[in-house]
């Protein structure tokens, strides 16, 4: 299988937030948060349901059903799985719009270490080590904290400990006291997992914990994977196929001299710490004008995963997959065109026209990342920029994907404008596409005891800084 991203595309540049950087960071990472126009996340953890359970544990897996067509018994079974798992990173990208298009971004990736007992899917963890999470730098580096939320039980002694989650709850407060937009893709786990891990014990109702996201945010929170759907419904709605899809869309909006998104992002550089590590470019994308028979995989081009991982024969590289789908379409075009030429009185097949290309007419071509950096000096730490308008994630890091999910989400707003807005507070809910969570406080509803306590927490947080 070759998967790959042009090698003249830039990396997503993050800055690493371990146990050895939360100190000097949070500042920092709270400061972005408070002037950024919107916050996008992402999470990855440790299971996304419970699978073959030691009958020792005596769990009665009816209720932890995460699929369930029953809200409430969708809700039950995420709430169980987030109170026995754990998160083992957070991705945040902050992005400050700066000028008509441009947007400053900087991009965090939070490797946690709950202290809980916990669950550990052996199916997930193999599925983030092939997507090159290190394990090993997560339970040497990861911050430690407490689910639901910190400070430590007192039986645990470590101010170490104590000081790490109390500082990785504080930035997460710090989203809810700064009142931002909040952009997620697909990320109804995501949102349990957060408020589980750094808010407090989830309520034991979904009406209250929709009624608490309400309240923590009240900008909004847009889910990507659903405004996609409904205003550009597509192929597919995964997260990397729509970042690629979206970049197209930009670059083709640039060629036609109309207003495009353009990304500068800065790295934090922690002083006296050994910078993060780059991620691994992957090799070239093959050529993709041999459509004799479809080279890549259609599984994984229309569900985002393939059965067979790296053993795949076909190409699970995107843009490979969108510049084959261009010329797939085209194909159509001319064969429709060809057919109503030599016959004018027959009627357009259905089905023969597909809607117009979203990356445009020309074939794929990636810009090559500009040469330019300019360090800047901050109160804390240094900062390295990089101004680029193209970039090559690696997929499944978490601070990766939140840049992913907010670069759609900025392109989405350019090419829909105001239109976006109608769609917010409407989560995907997997196979009930057409069937989102609402995120809206209920005239039948109230906010959580867990609400009202950490609430006062950082309302005395706000006193205590005034």
């Amino acid at each position: 299988m070759q998967n790959s991203t042009s090698p003249s595309a830039t990396k997503v540049i993050y800055t690493d937030v371990t146990r050895n950087t939360i100190y000097p960071l949070s500042s920092d990472i709270s400061k972005q948060i408070s002037q950024a126009s919107f916050i996008a996340i992402d999470t990855e953890f440790t299971g996304l349901s419970l699978c073959h359970a030691s009958p020792v544990l005596g769990l009665n897996t009816a209720d932890w059903n995460t699929r369930a067509s029953d809200m409430r018994e969708m809700y039950k079974a995420m709430a169980n799985v987030a109170k026995s798992h754990a998160l083992v990173s957070l991705g945040l990208s902050t992005y400050t719009h700066t000028s008509s298009g441009m947007f400053h971004v900087y991009n965090f990736n939070c490797i946690l270490q709950e202290q809980n007992t916990h669950f550990i899917s052996p199916a997930s963890m193999s599925f983030l080590a092939q997507n090159g999470f290190d394990i090993n730098k997560q339970a040497q580096l990861g911050i430690r904290y407490f689910s639901g939320p910190n400070p430590m039980p007192l039986e645990s002694r470590s101010t170490d400990i104590n000081l790490e989650g109390t500082l990785m709850r504080d930035v997460v407060f710090e989203m809810i006291r700064q009142k931002k937009p909040l952009v997620i893709h697909n990320g109804l786990f995501d949102l349990v997992y957060l408020y589980q891990s750094f808010f407090g014990p989830l309520p034991d109702s979904y009406e209250s914990f929709v009624f608490d996201l309400s309240q923590m945010f009240p900008a909004g929170i847009y889910d990507t994977k659903f405004i996609a759907e409904k205003l550009e419904p597509g192929k597919a709605s995964f997260l990397a196929y729509l970042y690629h899809k979206n970049e197209r869309t930009q670059r083709l909006r640039r060629d036609q001299n109309l207003k495009w998104l353009y990304i500068k992002q800065t790295k934090i550089v922690v002083k006296e710490k050994q910078a993060s590590e780059s991620h691994k470019q992957r090799p070239s994308s093959r050529d993709a004008n041999n459509l004799s028979e479809k080279p890549y995989c259609e599984h994984f081009a229309t569900y985002g995963h393939c059965k067979y991982n790296e053993r795949c024969k076909r190409s699970h590289n995107i843009p490979f997959i969108l510049d084959c789908q261009e010329k797939e379409e085209k194909a159509l075009q001319g064969n429709a065109s060809a057919e109503t030429e030599t016959s004018a009185s027959s009627e357009q097949t259905n089905g023969k026209r597909k809607r117009n290309d979203d990356g445009g007419s020309q074939p794929s071509k990636i810009l090559k990342a500009l040469n330019g950096k300019t360090i800047q000096q901050s109160t804390t730490n240094d900062q390295e920029t990089v101004e680029s308008s193209d970039n090559a994630p690696v997929y499944h890091n978490a601070a990766c994907d939140a840049f992913m999910t907010g670069y759609i989400f900025a392109s989405l707003r350019i090419e829909h404008g105001d239109a976006i807005d109608e769609l917010k507070n409407k989560v995907s809910r997997a196979g009930r596409s057409s069937e989102p969570l609402l995120i809206q406080a209920s005239r039948y509803s109230s906010s959580s005891t867990t609400y009202k306590q950490t609430i006062k927490i950082i309302e005395k947080q706000d006193s205590d800084r005034n």
